[in-house]
Protein backbone atom coordinates (compact mmCIF):
# COMPACT_ATOMS: atom_id res chain seq x y z
CA UNK A 1 0.00 0.00 0.00
CA UNK A 2 2.71 2.58 0.83
CA UNK A 3 4.24 2.31 -2.47
CA UNK A 4 0.99 2.86 -4.01
CA UNK A 5 0.73 6.10 -1.98
CA UNK A 6 4.29 6.87 -2.91
CA UNK A 7 3.87 7.14 -7.13
CA UNK A 8 0.56 8.10 -6.43
CA UNK A 9 1.99 11.38 -4.27
CA UNK A 10 4.72 11.90 -6.45
CA UNK A 11 2.32 11.96 -9.43
CA UNK A 12 -0.22 14.13 -8.25
CA UNK A 13 2.23 16.64 -7.06
CA UNK A 14 4.43 16.82 -9.71
CA UNK A 15 1.26 17.37 -12.00
CA UNK A 16 -0.58 20.25 -9.50
CA UNK A 17 3.18 21.47 -9.66
CA UNK A 18 3.51 22.01 -13.37
CA UNK A 19 -0.48 23.09 -13.72
CA UNK A 20 -0.14 25.85 -10.93
CA UNK A 21 3.33 26.57 -11.26
CA UNK A 22 3.66 26.08 -14.54
CA UNK A 23 7.07 24.66 -14.14
CA UNK A 24 7.59 23.31 -17.53
CA UNK A 25 6.60 26.35 -19.00
CA UNK A 26 10.11 27.56 -20.20
CA UNK A 27 11.63 24.24 -20.31
CA UNK A 28 13.34 22.64 -23.14
CA UNK A 29 11.94 19.62 -24.43
CA UNK A 30 14.91 17.66 -23.21
CA UNK A 31 15.00 19.34 -19.69
CA UNK A 32 11.09 17.98 -19.27
CA UNK A 33 12.24 14.61 -21.16
CA UNK A 34 15.25 14.39 -18.29
CA UNK A 35 12.92 14.64 -15.42
CA UNK A 36 10.39 12.11 -16.46
CA UNK A 37 13.20 9.66 -16.77
CA UNK A 38 14.38 10.42 -12.99
CA UNK A 39 10.61 10.22 -12.09
CA UNK A 40 10.61 6.80 -13.78
CA UNK A 41 13.68 6.09 -12.40
CA UNK A 42 12.52 6.54 -8.71
CA UNK A 43 9.43 4.55 -9.23
CA UNK A 44 11.53 1.76 -10.63
CA UNK A 45 13.12 1.94 -7.48
CA UNK A 46 10.49 1.33 -5.51
CA UNK A 47 9.04 -1.56 -7.66
CA UNK A 48 12.95 -3.16 -7.47
CA UNK A 49 12.47 -2.66 -3.50
CA UNK A 50 8.56 -4.00 -2.85
CA UNK A 51 9.16 -7.05 -5.57
CA UNK A 52 11.35 -9.02 -2.69
CA UNK A 53 9.51 -8.19 0.04
CA UNK A 54 7.43 -11.09 1.84
CA UNK A 55 3.70 -11.29 1.80
CA UNK A 56 2.71 -9.92 5.42
CA UNK A 57 -1.16 -10.66 5.15
CA UNK A 58 -1.45 -14.48 5.42
CA UNK A 59 -2.91 -16.23 7.56
CA UNK A 60 0.26 -16.83 9.16
CA UNK A 61 1.09 -13.57 9.61
CA UNK A 62 -2.27 -13.41 11.61
CA UNK A 63 -1.65 -15.94 13.75
CA UNK A 64 1.95 -14.86 14.56
CA UNK A 65 0.16 -11.52 15.69
CA UNK A 66 -2.27 -13.04 17.25
CA UNK A 67 0.20 -15.05 19.47
CA UNK A 68 2.50 -12.16 20.56
CA UNK A 69 -0.98 -10.01 21.40
CA UNK A 70 -1.63 -13.13 23.69
CA UNK A 71 0.94 -11.62 26.28
CA UNK A 72 -0.65 -8.18 26.08
CA UNK A 73 -4.20 -8.34 25.82
CA UNK A 74 -3.72 -7.19 30.50
CA UNK A 75 -2.30 -4.81 31.47
CA UNK A 76 0.13 -5.08 34.14
CA UNK A 77 0.79 -9.27 32.97
CA UNK A 78 4.33 -10.16 33.33
CA UNK A 79 5.77 -13.53 32.86
CA UNK A 80 6.51 -14.65 36.51
CA UNK A 81 9.25 -17.71 36.72
CA UNK A 82 7.35 -20.89 38.19
CA UNK A 83 7.64 -21.92 42.08
CA UNK A 84 7.73 -24.55 43.85
CA UNK A 85 5.66 -25.45 46.71
CA UNK A 86 8.22 -24.47 49.18
CA UNK A 87 8.51 -21.08 47.90
CA UNK A 88 5.09 -19.91 47.65
CA UNK A 89 4.87 -21.69 51.58
CA UNK A 90 8.21 -19.04 52.51
CA UNK A 91 6.61 -16.10 50.17
CA UNK A 92 3.45 -16.52 52.09
CA UNK A 93 5.23 -16.66 55.59
CA UNK A 94 7.37 -13.69 54.27
CA UNK A 95 3.69 -11.34 53.61
CA UNK A 96 1.77 -12.36 56.79
CA UNK A 97 4.82 -11.48 58.58
CA UNK A 98 5.38 -8.37 57.15
CA UNK A 99 1.68 -7.48 58.10
CA UNK A 100 1.41 -8.33 61.82
CA UNK A 101 1.06 -5.60 63.73
CA UNK A 102 3.70 -4.01 65.61
CA UNK A 103 4.16 -5.78 69.08
CA UNK A 104 2.76 -9.24 68.36
CA UNK A 105 4.55 -12.14 69.04
CA UNK A 106 5.64 -14.81 66.49
CA UNK A 107 3.64 -17.90 66.31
Amino acid sequence: VVPVYYILFTLSTVTGSAMLYQDFYDQSAASIGLFLFGVAQCFGGVLLLTTGRRESHGAGAKAEAHRRMQGHMQLGAVDEPELSEREVELELEEAAGAHKPEGATPD
